[in-house]
C-alpha cells in the first residue's frame, strides 16, 4: 500500500497512456489499483489535494528558469488528470473527490498561469534584462503596455501581490539608490527628449508616494523610511523641468502653427451639434483635445499619457473619427495612417474607449458632415 500511496502522482499521470499504449500492462496496474480499498483510494485522493500547497513552497525554492519550468509543467500534467474521475471509484472516493475537486480546479489553473507567465518572460526575455527600462516604459505608456504586453504585464501585478512582503519593501527601499543614474541619464539630452525622460521618472516618484496602497505594516514603514528621500528628489525632478532652456525660436513657430492648423480643424467642436442642438465639447475639453493632437503630431505619432480623457462628446462618433482621419491625410497625404491615431482616439474619448481599431478604420465621412462643419465655422 505504502509504495501505491508514494507513486499516486504517477499513477494520475500516466494510467491513461499506459491504457492506450500497452493495454496488457495496464490490465496488470488495473489489477493493483482495484485491489484497494475504496477507503484507501480516498486517502490517496485527499493527498494529492492537500500536496498543491507544498508543492507552491517547492516551486518557490527553484531558482533556475528550466527546472521552474519543468515543474510547472509536471504540476499541470498531474491536475488535468487530477480533474477527471477515475472509473473505478466506490462511494467513499467519489464523495472525497467531490470534496476535492475545487482544489484540483484551481490548482490547475494556478499551474497554467504560472507556465504561461513563464513562457512570456521567455518571449519578452529582452524586457527583462534591463528591468529599470521596463519600468520606466510602463510608466510613461501605461496603455501601450496593457494592449502590446498584456500577459507581461498583468503577470507582474499577479506576482507583486502574491509577493512576500519583505521583497516589495525591499524594492521601495532600494529606489532612491537609482537616483544617481537616472541623474546621469538625463543629463545626457535636452529639449523635449529630456523632458519626456524626467517626466517618466516623476511618474514613478509619484505612483510610490501617492498612489500605490500598501497593505501590510512592513511594506508601510518600508515606505515611510524613504519618503523623505523619495520627495526631495520628486523636489528635484519638477525644478529641473521648470529649469530646462526655452525651446528655439523656429520650433515654437512651428508648434504655433501645429496649434492653429489643428484649432480649426476641429475648431467646429466649440460650437453646437445642428443635429443634437448641444455644445459638442466644453472648453476645458476642447483645449485638452488640441494639446493631445498636438502632441501627437509633435512626438511622432505618440499616443500621450491620458488620465482623464473626454467623458462626453455630443456629436456622432463617425464625425469626430472622420476629423481625425481627414487632418491627417492633410498633414501626411503620402503616409497610410498608422494604429496609433486610433489609438489617440480611443484615448481621448472615454465613450470609443472599448471600440475596435479595424471598425474605426472602416468610418466614412457623415451624410451630415459638411452642414456641421459650415454651420460652426
Amino acid at each position: 500500500m505504502n509504495d501505491f500511496e508514494n507513486d499516486f502522482e504517477q499513477y494520475l499521470k500516466h494510467l491513461d497512456l499506459v491504457e492506450k499504449n500497452d493495454p496488457e500492462k495496464y490490465e496488470y496496474i488495473k489489477e493493483i489499483a482495484d485491489s484497494i480499498k475504496d477507503i484507501d483510494l480516498s486517502k490517496l485522493i485527499e493527498k494529492i489535494a492537500l500536496s498543491f500547497e507544498k508543492s507552491k513552497n517547492e516551486y518557490s525554492e527553484i531558482t533556475g528558469k528550466a527546472g521552474r519550468e519543468i515543474f510547472a509543467k509536471e504540476q499541470i500534467e498531474l491536475y488535468i488528470y487530477a480533474n477527471h474521475r477515475f472509473k473505478r471509484f466506490g462511494e467513499y472516493s467519489n464523495a472525497t473527490f467531490d470534496k476535492y475537486q475545487p482544489i484540483f480546479i484551481e490548482a490547475l489553473d494556478f499551474w497554467k498561469k504560472e507556465h504561461e507567465f513563464l513562457k512570456q518572460e521567455h518571449e519578452f526575455g529582452t524586457v527583462f534584462k534591463d528591468i529599470d527600462s521596463w519600468v520606466e516604459w510602463l510608466t510613461i505608456n501605461p496603455e501601450l503596455a496593457e494592449k502590446y504586453y498584456p500577459n507581461v504585464t498583468n503577470g507582474l501585478k499577479e506576482r507583486i501581490q502574491k509577493s512576500p512582503p519583505f521583497q516589495m519593501a525591499l524594492i521601495i527601499q532600494k529606489l532612491p539608490d537609482h537616483f544617481p543614474k537616472w541623474k546621469t541619464k538625463a543629463e545626457k539630452y535636452f529639449g523635449t527628449k529630456r523632458k519626456k525622460i524626467i517626466n517618466g521618472y516623476i511618474n514613478l516618484i509619484k505612483t510610490v508616494l501617492f498612489e500605490y496602497e500598501y497593505p501590510g505594516e512592513i511594506e508601510q514603514q518600508a515606505i515611510e523610511s524613504v519618503r523623505a528621500e523619495l520627495t526631495e528628489q520628486l523636489e528635484y525632478w519638477e525644478n529641473d523641468i521648470k529649469n530646462l532652456p526655452p525651446q528655439p525660436i523656429e520650433t515654437k513657430t512651428e508648434l504655433t502653427l501645429l496649434n492653429l492648423k489643428i484649432g480649426k480643424a476641429f475648431g467646429f467642436m466649440k460650437g453646437n451639434d445642428p443635429r443634437k442642438h448641444e455644445k459638442i465639447l466644453n472648453e476645458t475639453d476642447f483645449n485638452n483635445l488640441i494639446e493631445w493632437i498636438t502632441y501627437f503630431f509633435e512626438n511622432n505619432f505618440e499616443v500621450p499619457r491620458i488620465s482623464e480623457p473626454i467623458k462626453k462628446v455630443n456629436t456622432s462618433k463617425g464625425n469626430v473619427i472622420y476629423t481625425f482621419m481627414s487632418f491627417y491625410k492633410s498633414e501626411h497625404p503620402a503616409k497610410t495612417r498608422p494604429d496609433s491615431l486610433f489609438e489617440l482616439i480611443k484615448a481621448c474619448f472615454k465613450e470609443y474607449r472599448n471600440d475596435e481599431l479595424d471598425n474605426l478604420k472602416k468610418t466614412k465621412k457623415p451624410q451630415y458632415y459638411d452642414v456641421l462643419i459650415n454651420d460652426n465655422k
